[in-house]
């Protein structure tokens, strides 16, 4: 986590420093390919539905989300309206405060018109580099369930996880290496402990079931991922574990991680990113139809479960990591080569919150620095972030 929301301006490049050398899709095994598409035809589902399927077997159902692509919580989307037919009224997400949870209530509780300022001022208490329209849309899309439901039904409610981060604490580009002045920024708690503690006073023991949206790899449920440790162990954290892990052992093994298929972290490509799943994922996308692309699957002991993952961090020191290794279902919503970025919020930074951004930068700042010139970093982030998408092939 702290990777992503300090590193993630540098790894960009939003102003094109670093040539490209493109992301080439690692080669597979046709015949495995092959099996593994017939296999995808005859068991596949739709992804909603296999979803939806997933929450009435499971007391919580994880999607494990990259961030910032905008497929994926489109998806997350979609699924507002439907999943208070499986009896889930609860919607844990990562990408707001847990201290903010008043406001959030608020500001979903269906009365009057939906404030898209208000989520975008939520978002920045959150992260001040993560305004994004199609985010705004999801939390509009449940107060607009909430506004239009039966009078006699239970609204929905999405429960903020996430802990605040000091990030007033670097001023220098040299604190964001050194380790005490990053325990200072990330708190007492080890961010996955944080939000796993939340979940358990908020939903938990509430004996409710729900949908968590997490990032990966925080939406892992049955896997530590080495970096996970790397990053947090020097911080002095003990037993860094995912979110998921975390929350399987509250529910004693009622927690599954569906995967939304989308790019992987590999630190040795130049954008960080890699094909998911040793491209084997894309490779099967190539040979299916296209009305068959938006699908969801459980993970197993079959021919998609058996995938070996060897490339990116996930696979890091791992000698047999199988797909079924990381999650209990996988869902598909076309190849990532169609896949782009979410978009950024006009005026996200305004006159009246300049400051907050200032003080919580990831980074080192300017105390000039404008709206306008922050807006037009931002901007030049998600560019650099579509390019790099493009960069797939």
């Amino acid at each position: 986590m702290i990777g992503l929301l300090i590193a993630a301006f540098i790894l960009l490049d939003p102003f094109d420093l670093v040539p490209s050398r493109g992301v080439r899709r690692p080669g597979s095994d046709p015949d495995l390919v092959r099996e593994a598409a017939h296999y995808f035809e005859a068991n596949h589902r739709t992804a909603e539905d296999y979803v939806l399927d997933r929450l009435e077997r499971d007391e919580v159902v994880i999607l494990g989300e990259i961030g910032q692509i905008r497929r994926q919580i489109e998806f997350a989307t979609g699924l507002v309206d439907r999943i208070a037919l499986t009896g889930v009224r609860t919607i844990a997400f990562e990408h707001l405060l847990a201290e903010d949870q008043t406001r959030v209530d608020a500001l979903l509780d269906g009365d009057g018109a939906f404030d898209r300022r208000e989520a975008a001022d939520l978002f920045m208490r959150r992260h001040v580099l993560f305004g994004f329209e199609e985010y705004v849309d999801f939390l509009e899309a449940v107060h607009r369930y909430n506004a239009d439901r039966p009078a006699d039904s239970e609204a929905l409610r999405v429960v903020a996880l996430a802990p605040r981060f000091h990030f007033e604490h670097i001023e220098t580009q040299d604190d964001i290496g050194d380790l005490d002045v990053m325990r200072r920024v990330v708190g007492d708690s080890a961010p996955d402990d944080f939000m796993a503690e939340v979940f358990r006073r908020e939903v938990l023991d509430a004996g409710e079931r729900a949908l968590a949206v997490i990032t990966l790899p925080h939406a892992f449920s049955d896997f530590v991922p080495p970096s996970l440790v790397e990053e947090m162990e020097p911080l002095g954290y003990e037993n860094p574990r995912p979110f998921g892990v975390i929350a399987d052992e509250m529910t004693d093994g009622t927690v599954s991680t569906v995967l939304l298929h989308g790019p992987w972290p590999d630190e040795e490509r130049q954008s960080n990113l890699n094909y998911a799943v040793d491209g084997h994922i894309d490779a099967i996308l190539d040979e299916v139809p296209d009305t068959m692309r938006r699908a969801g699957f459980d993970l197993g002991d079959n021919p998609l479960g058996n995938l070996r993952v060897t490339v990116g961090q996930y696979a890091r020191g791992a000698d047999s990591l199988r797909l079924r290794d990381l999650a209990g279902g996988y869902v598909t919503l076309g190849p990532i080569t169609a896949y782009a970025s979410t978009r950024p919020i006009r005026d996200f930074y305004t006159a009246e919150n300049i400051e907050y951004a200032r003080m919580n930068f990831p980074g080192p700042t300017e105390d000039e620095l404008t709206p306008e010139q922050l807006q037009e970093f931002f901007r030049g982030q998600v560019e650099a972030f579509d390019g790099w998408i493009d960069e797939f092939q």
